[in-house]
């Protein structure tokens, strides 16, 4: 996001848009120290709502989890 956000200049409220960044705690592919990184980068661009939350598993994708970052999205938007 953090390229992509320099080389295409889009409106300096996209920096608002929430980002959520879910990690399986044992996941090898994208580990979580992976995703802090990712979190880190876009803090440093200036993104203000990214969230990164852990479960236990590896690299999946957990109906909890989505449900979880959907009620986030909502709180968010209030809607």
């Amino acid at each position: 996001m953090s390229p992509a956000y320099h080389d295409y200049s889009p409106p300096g409220n996209f920096l608002n848009v929430p980002i959520w960044l879910s990690s399986g705690i044992s996941d090898r592919i994208a580990p979580p120290a992976a995703h802090d990184h990712v979190k880190n980068s876009m803090e440093r661009t200036g993104f203000t709502q990214v969230r990164v939350e852990g479960f236990d598993g590896g690299h999946e994708i957990k109906p909890a989890e989505v449900q979880r970052a959907l009620r986030w999205f909502r709180q968010l938007g209030k809607f």
